[in-house]
């Protein structure tokens, strides 16, 4: 005598629900409505193949009539080659969340274990307190954290790692910071280490931008070519008079050996050829230009 259940059948052998001819033949378990036209939900195995193949509906007609439930009203499906697929019965890959049809797409091959459709916007939300971390890992042999995406609710900040390792922020303010100062909420942009563009062209939009060192006394060097060859620009930093800090160095070679050509110094003065100021801060020539030791102005 069962105290749990109206029926309790125990055996070993199971239960066998099966159609009058179980490759043709679906066989439905309904649960809900008493008689006929009022059953709602059915768990409904379906033929698709020989040998009793089929997949395994779970169905719920919604609508308020008398209609039975019958495998149109399916919302969830697993197939017979175990691939998932909640509201399609076309699956594209192992588990797929169909909202409404996005037209004629198929997911790709090598990224189809999960696939979320729908007609317009999709989405997937992570939920959590507000003082926790939402994450989304990527893990190999070597580690369960190789790669790791994460929001951090506390200062609501997005974060890119590898392992343990953080590697770029972006604030709440916007400001993105690259390989070291994660604290840094000034200006939009800070890179701690090289940066290197293939090509392209860095554009300034409006008259507000500048390149700055602000370190005291530090350089900025526009470069081109390689470590030395090729032509740069020296802006030296701090402030000074005469050929001293505060300067402006043009280098134009095509060797590995950086070679001055010119120099405008603090306080204005231009030097041309191999005197560049440097033993003439208080003499205040607006113009020295030197060729060789025969030839000088």
């Amino acid at each position: 005598v069962s105290s749990v259940a109206d029926v309790d059948i125990r055996t070993n052998n199971g239960i066998h629900i099966r159609g009058q001819d179980g490759n043709a033949n679906n066989a439905n378990i309904y649960i809900g409505g008493a008689v006929s036209n009022q059953r709602k939900t059915a768990i409904i195995h379906d033929p698709v193949g020989g040998y009793c193949r089929g997949d395994l509906h779970f169905c719920l007609e919604n609508t308020a009539d008398l209609s039975d439930v019958d495998v149109t009203d399916t919302k969830m499906v697993i197939k017979a080659d175990g691939k998932v697929r909640i509201k399609t019965d076309n699956p594209d890959g192992i588990l797929h969340v169909h909202n409404s049809t996005a037209g004629s797409v198929t997911a790709a091959g090598d990224a189809n274990e999960l696939i979320l459709e729908s007609g317009a916007s999709v989405g997937m939300s992570f939920l959590t307190a507000n003082d926790s971390i939402s994450r989304i890992k990527f893990g190999d042999t070597t580690a369960t954290n190789r790669g790791v995406f994460l929001f951090n609710h506390d200062d609501q900040s997005f974060r890119f790692q590898h392992t343990s390792n953080e590697r770029l922020r972006i604030t709440s303010g916007g400001t993105v910071n690259i390989g070291g100062d994660y604290t840094n909420t000034s200006g939009k942009l800070k890179v701690t280490g090289n940066v290197s563009i293939a090509t392209g062209d860095i554009t300034f939009l409006n008259n507000a931008h500048k390149i700055h060192n602000t370190s005291s006394g530090g350089n900025v060097t526009i470069q081109g070519g390689s470590t030395y060859a090729g032509g740069r620009i020296v802006l030296s930093g701090g402030y000074g008079s005469g050929g001293g800090t505060g300067d402006i160095r043009f280098y134009a070679d095509g060797t590995t050996t950086p070679v001055e050509r010119m120099r405008i110094g603090s306080n204005g003065s231009v030097g041309i050829g191999t005197d560049y100021l440097s033993g003439n801060a208080s003499v205040y020539h607006k113009l020295m230009v030197e060729g060789d030791a025969t030839s000088q102005i």
